[in-house]
């Protein structure tokens, strides 16, 4: 993962645009999103306040987010998808976009809060129990919103973010060891043009 910006242009859907929508459906379906979001969805998302992104790079859709209003933060966004295309997932795109436009608040499963964690987003709330049984976390990116580390809802949350912060920054440091090891390794320059049976006992000078 590269630390230099990506370059981004960020399209903000329409209601009812059925271009938007087409185009924002193929990157879900692309990211292999779980859900399915419909046309009335978006729309409606849209039309009480909240956004609908497309990011393109390079005039390519790369990713999508999502947004509506938080409860009781009239002037505050809730995010609630980010979906970002497959080749795009291990180039540091989703966290690219959650630095330059990432809501307040958020919410998060088991499986993905190591990487909210890492972006400086924190539990601010108690965990629930969706309808496919998934533990979702409410997640803030504001300290004044945090539980206080000193109750025991407060040291939990904390032990939880640990551990998947943990887990997740140990799995992307053993993605990029299989990828640095996947590498193609490039010859020195006076071996690079020479055929294989004469590489056979040579040695590179000094």
């Amino acid at each position: 993962m590269s630390d230099e910006p990506i370059e981004l242009e960020r399209i903000e859907c329409e209601a009812e645009n059925l271009d938007h929508y087409k185009r924002m459906r193929t990157l879900l379906h692309r990211s292999r999103h779980p859900a399915f979001m419909g046309p009335d969805q978006m729309s409606r998302c849209i039309k009480k306040g909240g956004h609908v992104w497309i990011y393109t790079h390079n005039g390519e859709d790369v990713a999508t987010m999502w947004t509506e209003p938080a409860k009781g933060y009239p002037d505050e966004q809730h995010g609630f998808v980010i979906s970002v295309v497959g080749e795009w997932k291990s180039k540091g795109l989703a966290r690219e976009i959650l630095q330059r436009d990432g809501p307040r608040f958020g919410r998060a499963i088991d499986g993905v809060l190591g990487f909210f964690a890492d972006c400086g987003y924190r539990i601010c709330g108690p965990a629930k129990t969706d309808k496919k049984r998934h533990v979702v976390y409410p997640l803030s990116r504001d300290p004044r919103d945090w539980l206080d580390p000193e109750t025991e809802d407060g040291m939990l949350a904390e032990e939880t973010l640990r551990v998947s912060l943990d887990a997740y920054r140990a799995e992307r440091e053993e993605r990029a060891a299989k990828a640095h090891a996947k590498a193609p390794r490039e010859l020195a320059p006076e071996l690079s043009t020479m055929r294989f049976s004469e590489l056979i006992g040579h040695t590179p000078s000094a």
